[in-house]
């Protein structure tokens, strides 16, 4: 029996990502990464087996990224979030919720995070477009069409948003010492007025 596998990490889909991270046994493990049934699964030599889930295993451990803007599932356009300015209150909890358990192990929810970056594209003009206003729901909905989506794919939405928070930080950091330093001068100009005022009324 011919088994195949990914040989690059770009080939490895979400499904294939998420069914290896939650299976519960080797016959499982070797399943998500070969595409086979059970019964098939069930049927490779042992030594075959651990190689299988040893090299999968491997593969999805030395992971790359790829930022794309725009993603074409079933004949539609997806587009990512065109302006992170723009982003509400609520896209940004549900976004940020959903990074979290992700990184505690919660692979599952991969795809809902997905869906929620990515959205049907309504206008298009050039290399610009906006995208459908974000609704929970929605997402919940469209999240299992983002199973055959790459890996690569999805690790890049954590890059592109690793280096937004980065240089959000450093943003913030460097507006905290400008405003720091404002005080500071502020702070030194009042007393130097309290003194010319003690001086000049004893």
């Amino acid at each position: 029996m011919k088994v195949e596998i990914p040989s690059l990490f770009a080939d490895v889909t979400i499904d294939q990502f998420v069914a290896f991270k939650t299976a519960r046994t080797d016959i499982e493990r070797v399943m998500a990464a070969t595409g086979l049934t059970r019964k098939l699964a069930g049927g490779i030599e042992a030594k075959s087996v651990q190689f299988i889930v040893q090299t999968f295993h491997d593969l999805i451990t030395t992971d790359t990224a790829k930022h794309e803007r725009i993603l074409k599932i079933g004949g539609k356009d997806y587009g990512f979030i065109p302006s992170l300015d723009a982003i509400t209150f609520q896209e940004h909890i549900d976004i940020t919720g959903l990074a979290e358990q992700i990184g505690k192990g919660r692979a599952e929810l991969i795809t809902l995070m997905m869906a929620a970056v990515y959205r049907p594209i309504t206008m298009k003009v050039g290399d610009k477009y906006a995208i459908e206003d974000y609704d929970s729901e929605k997402a919940k909905e469209r999240a299992p069409l983002f199973g055959e989506v790459s890996m690569e794919t999805y690790n890049g939405v954590l890059l592109f948003f690793s280096i937004i928070s980065r240089e959000f930080a450093s943003a913030s950091r460097r507006y905290s010492e400008a405003m720091n330093r404002t005080m500071v001068t502020e702070m030194k100009e009042a007393l130097r007025l309290i003194d010319e005022e003690l001086l000049t009324n004893p």
